[in-house]
């Protein structure tokens, strides 16, 4: 086999474990796509729930200066530690023409990013949640440096189960944390931005103003894999091109 033959095969194995899948899958394979909001709230809605109604739709102010969405909500009845919803794209409101809607397996899509803004006093600990298209099971996606008011900040997301009850919290006990992972991310149907309330928002009656935008789907190399091409790599130098 010939050294160009040889790459193309391990680049070929590369592809192949991160966007194999079961044969017969119904939901379809997801590609990367980013929400910018353009033109409208592209039928996001704000608020825990079902939703309290779309959100609203901002032409400049975003954290590139342009378009965004936005709701203004409080924490009435709300305890302290709860994750409380402000952002929903959902398939049942088609919710950006359903570009986020599912099999993020079959597309190797494992990355998910979103600009986040609030007024609140206080920093806030956000959090996204991904489910299936009842919305429920979910898994929340944590951690990363609490946001700060009026400060425009990037939520960052790596999708992979080595972060298992730390970063990646699938809706379930431990044991069944892959079946219940495998079962959201093949068959997505809502995508989630919130925050953890702090105590001093609890049961708060303030109107606070939180936006959104630039949300994001997208494949990236896990550990597994950047290995398997680093080890693929290594061999091939050892290789010398055939006669």
């Amino acid at each position: 086999m010939s050294f160009r033959n040889v790459s193309i095969a391990v680049l070929a194995l590369a592809s192949f474990v991160v966007v194999s899948r079961q044969a017969g899958a119904v939901p379809p394979p997801v590609d990367s796509y980013t929400e910018h909001f353009p033109a409208s709230n592209a039928n996001w809605v704000y608020g825990p729930g079902a939703g309290s109604g779309f959100a609203s739709w901002s032409p400049t102010g975003g954290p590139d200066g342009s378009s965004h969405i936005s709701a203004t909500l409080n924490t009435v009845g709300i305890s302290s530690g709860a994750q409380f919803l402000l952002f929903q794209g959902r398939s049942d409101q088609t919710a950006s023409n359903n570009e986020f809607v599912g099999d993020w397996h079959a597309g190797g899509m494992n990355h998910l990013s979103g600009w986040v803004y609030h007024e609140a006093p206080v920093p806030l600990s956000y959090f996204a949640r991904v489910t299936t298209p009842g919305g429920f099971p979910g898994v929340a996606l944590i951690g990363g440096p609490a946001v700060q008011p009026n400060t425009w900040t990037k939520l960052d997301y790596l999708i992979d189960p080595s972060g298992f009850g730390t970063t990646v919290q699938p809706e379930t006990s431990p044991p069944n944390y892959l079946s219940t992972f495998n079962a959201v991310f093949s068959n997505v149907g809502r995508v989630q931005f919130g925050f953890v309330v702090p105590a001093s928002m609890a049961g708060s009656t303030a109107n606070v103003i939180y936006r959104l935008d630039q949300v994001t789907v997208v494949p990236e190399p896990t550990g597994a894999l950047l290995t398997l091409v680093g080890v693929g790599a290594a061999w091939l130098l050892r290789r010398r091109p055939t006669r």
